[in-house]
């Protein structure tokens, strides 16, 4: 849920919620996949599915429907891979009369980017992290990200479309088109501790390429600065590429900012103004300096 402020008063903008089932084995269940017999202590088979929503107050609904199935293990005391080799979403667009008119419908970009699609593919993220107690003073954290979009499930619809005798597809049937993408992410951070202060520097890049019949990401696929996980210091989705402020009058009613890239940096430091009760209740600062550079 997020609340702003606008002309003095507070007023909800957006609605968010989901709901995420996992069952969890805890070896490989197939027999085409291993690891090390070193790590198949850490070995382990998720299948998930979930239901998610964003809403934007009197703009759009956002639904998702989402499974997945893969794997996850440790590949050392620091080193931890998330395989997920079928991945499928529905993603539903609701949108209102005024938006789709006065904003959507204005640029091909954004029509296409709130188009209903299918999203369903791979993916495979790499974590490294070392904040443990041999790393008090200074530890760091790595994640690397790779999707795709599109492969599997293009070749699913040229199968229906061949058994159908050319009568129908996977599209055709459903009138929901197959996204097609590929998207790379790197999260680096580290960590300079000292009693009751830390200096944290932070650098995020990523890319999103469409290929095949797409030529833009899903929006919800799509990069934005802002917010609690990226530049807390601003709202989510409101912080664009440098000093640049978008003054057009569709900004005015849509004011988000997205991208098909993303050049993030920032340096943090973080200290406690107030402690209380042995750090139960802890009142902390932070200032401050970033660089967001983004486009579509």
């Amino acid at each position: 849920m997020e609340v702003v402020r606008n002309n003095g008063q507070f007023a909800l903008q957006t609605r968010e919620y989901g709901i995420e089932g996992n069952f969890t084995f805890p070896r490989f269940i197939t027999p085409f996949f291993t690891v090390r017999p070193s790590n198949r202590s850490t070995a382990k088979t998720r299948v998930s599915a979930g239901f998610s929503s964003i809403s934007r107050v009197e703009k759009f609904v956002i639904s998702t429907l989402s499974s997945s199935f893969g794997y996850d293990w440790n590949e050392s005391i620091y080193k931890r891979w998330l395989v997920r080799p079928i991945t499928l979403n529905y993603v539903g667009t609701e949108l209102t009369k005024v938006f789709r008119d006065s904003v959507v419908n204005l640029s091909p970009y954004l029509v296409r980017s709130f188009e209903p699609a299918f999203i369903g593919g791979e993916s495979f993220t790499f974590l490294y992290t070392n904040n443990d107690a041999l790393h008090t003073r200074r530890n760091s954290f790595l994640r690397v990200n790779f999707e795709e979009s599109g492969l599997w499930l293009k070749g699913l619809n040229s199968l229906i479309y061949e058994v159908s005798s050319k009568r129908t597809s996977l599209e055709k049937g459903t009138n929901v088109k197959i996204s097609q993408f590929v998207k790379l992410d790197a999260d680096y951070r580290i960590y300079w501790n000292r009693p009751r202060a830390s200096t944290v520097a932070r650098a995020y890049v990523g890319v999103g390429l469409p290929y095949g019949k797409s030529d833009v990401l899903p929006y919800i696929r799509q990069y934005t600065s802002g917010g609690p996980n990226s530049i807390r210091a601003w709202r989510l989705r409101t912080l664009g590429p440098g000093s640049y402020v978008d003054t057009s009058a569709t900004a005015a009613i849509f004011p988000d900012q997205t991208g098909d890239m993303k050049l993030e940096a920032n340096l943090e430091y973080r200290f406690d103004i107030l402690r209380l009760f042995g750090g139960t209740i802890n009142l902390k600062g932070a200032t401050f300096r970033i660089w967001v550079i983004s486009g579509c």
